[in-house]
């Protein structure tokens, strides 16, 4: 580009004298110098006198004028000295010249730095007095100078190794570094145009573009690479978590992904222990298994919550599903009918695992597997699950509020350890077929395969089973819940069950009497509501129950005589009122005959009950238990009975030391049995209650 103002005349020597002493020479070694192998000679900054001439101060170079502010521009402006010295003979006189202000010193330290200077000089804040050079110039020289500037007076003061200090009038600035005295320095003078520009390719411009450009041809490039291999990405960049090691991108999409659906009770991740059996699933299906899932795998969540579980409930202690047990459980790791449980094969093949056509879990029946541990609450994030089957197990805790979320229609938790309250979103469940929650109240150990045996002790389930909220459970079918702690009384809605039809509620705490729309309940089989405090009388509507098979009040309180409706119970196989108090009074009616599907009779201890066999309990011809003694039952024991008690009749009782008890003993050793019996298999004494068999 062309330059419209004069050019400035030729660089030429100038010889220009020199503060310092002979011992002194440039900071900078020229080129030429440095090809020799002689102590050289120095091309030496001298002076650098006022070089501003009275000129516009735009007309500066970009990076000199930048350093310049609105009062170093004023004090600038002012008549030209000269040329700018860059060189120095020892032996010439300084020239005359002076620095104004601090505008100057920095304006001068920036014009130095520009001519190459930025290696040996750096600037010192106005008001401050540091170091400017130290430098030595060679390996030939053990002589040592350093500059400093006072920003106080604007002089440059210049220190020998000796330890004199070398002081500049305020008439210049020079930096020097000792040689020897058979040195002499070239003197080079140059001239400064302010009015030059500085190369394009060189300017801050310039060099703001090139970073721009480079910054966005990474920033492309990188963009390609994300979208490029977005899956690598998602498994093997690095996250930093506050807490816990750091993850990969896939196990942190993961994790969110599991807090989201599945984790209850607001459980997260950072939160829990390496021990807990949900950290451990999510460590199994993260490192360990096989399948590596993502999260765009339909069955990911499922198989985590499987594997919680599987820890949960002490996998490596389970008699199937595990490696120790394939023979007797059949199966095999890769193929047969069930595979192992944390297997590679997909989780429908494990054993207990039932899935639809779509491959998801909609059943586990892992009964009688010697599980160990509480129910883990996740276990609602199995959506579809329909089928659960604990029974038997080592399962101890309470039951999770969380497990009714599911569209259950069997649950079966017997014969556990379970405790608690029984949660109220359980009556939720509008498609519960079948509850099974008995045989809770038990103590026992569970044997552990690395550890000592487990002891385990609980007092069952409690709370209002039988409460007004069952009457919502109107398409349960089988209800059993005996053995636990239950209470309350039994509430009149029981008779919206219009479906049930087997309750088995024995070895509570239930009180209160029958409620009369129990009767209401007509597809019902079997009532066990024995071992219980119920009170009151047996309700005359119980005649409606046409098809009741079984009914069970044993061990209760109740009272009162047999109502004449039971006896059109025709489908009846089973009575037990035994062990009542003060007890059921009165005598059996004649119109037990008609009960001709009766197999069982239990009326013993039963004080109040009076009067005699009626011969037609005859002509029920499956009967093959009787129980009459510690009764008030007395006379002879009718024939057309006796004929139902060959032996050959009573196969199917062989648990049964006996099956047809009166007490037929002599009473008090001393008196006449109560009831003569000639075919009884037990005889009883009915004051002392010692009873004994009867080879019959």
């Amino acid at each position: 580009m062309e330059n419209n103002r004069p050019l400035m005349p030729k660089p030429e020597v100038i010889e220009a004298p020199s503060p310092f002493d002979q011992d002194t020479c440039a900071i900078e070694v020229n080129d030429e110098a440095k090809k020799s192998s002689s102590p050289s000679p120095a091309k030496v900054v001298g002076y650098i006198p006022e070089v501003v001439q009275e000129r516009d101060v735009s007309s500066l170079p970009p990076d000199f004028a930048d350093d310049i502010t609105e009062k170093t521009k004023n004090d600038m402006a002012r008549p030209a000295a000269g040329p700018e010295v860059l060189g120095c003979d020892t032996e010439a006189p300084a020239p005359d010249v002076s620095m104004q202000t601090n505008a100057n010193v920095g304006f001068l330290s920036k014009l130095m730095q520009s001519s190459r200077m930025n290696n040996d000089l750096q600037k010192v804040a106005p008001g401050e007095t540091g170091p400017v050079v130290e430098k030595t110039r060679d390996s030939h020289s053990s002589s040592h100078y350093s500059s400093t500037i006072d920003n106080d007076r604007f002089i440059v003061k210049s220190h020998h190794s000796s330890g004199k200090e070398l002081s500049l009038s305020e008439k210049g600035l020079a930096v020097a570094c000792p040689v020897t005295d058979d040195e002499k320095p070239v003197c080079v003078a140059s001239e400064y145009d302010p009015s030059a520009k500085t190369s394009f390719y060189k300017s801050t411009t310039c060099h703001i573009l090139t970073a721009l450009a480079l910054l966005l041809t990474g920033a492309a490039v990188a963009v390609g690479v994300v979208f490029g291999t977005r899956k690598e990405i998602e498994e093997n960049v690095i996250v930093q978590s506050p807490t816990m090691m750091p993850i990969t991108h896939r196990e942190a999409r993961i994790r969110q992904m599991i807090e989201d659906n599945v984790l209850e009770r607001n459980a997260t991740f950072i939160d829990m222990k390496e021990a807990d059996s949900r950290y451990l699933a999510l460590d199994w299906i993260v490192n360990e298994d096989r399948l590596q899932l993502t999260v765009t795998d339909p069955n990911l969540l499922q198989r985590y919550i499987l594997a919680v579980l599987a820890f949960s409930f002490d996998l490596i202690s389970w008699e199937c599903g595990m490696v120790k047990d394939l023979d007797s459980c059949n199966i095999t790791d890769n193929y047969g009918d069930y595979s192992l449980w944390l297997s590679r094969t997909d989780e429908c093949a494990w054993y207990g695992v039932e899935c639809d056509n779509s491959g998801v879990v909609t059943g586990l029946d892992l009964s009688s597997n010697n599980l160990i541990g509480p129910i883990p609450p996740e276990i609602s994030g199995l959506r579809s699950l329909e089928l659960l089957a604990f029974q038997e197990n080592c399962i101890y805790g309470t039951i999770p509020q969380e497990m009714f979320k599911l569209s259950l229609s069997e649950i079966d938790l017997s014969w556990n350890y379970l405790s608690g309250t029984v949660p109220d979103e359980l009556y939720g469940l509008k498609s519960l077929v079948q509850l099974n929650l008995h045989g809770n109240h038990d103590e026992g150990n569970c044997n552990r395969t690395d550890q000592e045996p487990l002891y385990v002790e609980s007092q069952g389930l409690e709370g209002d089973m039988l409460g007004p909220s069952i009457g919502q459970l109107q398409n349960l079918e089988v209800l059993q819940v005996y053995k636990n702690s239950f209470n309350g009384s039994i509430a009149s809605e029981i008779g919206q069950l219009n479906q049930l039809e087997k309750l088995s509620a024995n070895s509570n705490s239930f009180k209160g009497s029958l409620p009369e729309q129990i009767s209401r309940m007509s597809n019902l089989k079997e009532m066990w509501l024995g071992n219980n405090s119920i009170t009151g009388q047996i309700p005359e509507s119980i005649g409606y129950m046409n098809s009741l098979e079984t009914l069970s009040l044993w061990g209760n309180s109740m009272r009162g005589t047999i109502p004449n409706s039971l006896y059109y119970l025709t489908n009846l196989k089973a009575l037990h009122l035994r062990h009542n108090s003060p007890g059921f009074w009165g005598t059996l009616s004649s119109d037990v005959g008609k009960l001709v599907n009766l197999r069982e009779l239990v009326l013993n201890n039963n004080p109040l009950l009076t009067g005699t066999v009626p011969s037609e309990l005859g002509l029920c011809r499956d009967l093959k238990e009787i129980r009459l003694h510690n009764t008030q039952m007395t006379g002879t024991m009718p024939s057309e009975v006796c004929n139902l008690t060959a032996k050959k009749l009573n196969l199917d009782y062989a648990w049964s030391e006996s099956f047809f008890e009166a007490d037929c003993l002599n009473d008090n050793v001393t008196l006449p049995p109560f009831l003569v019996c000639e075919c009884c298999s037990t005889c009883c004494d009915h004051t002392t209650k010692l009873c004994l068999n009867i080879d019959i």
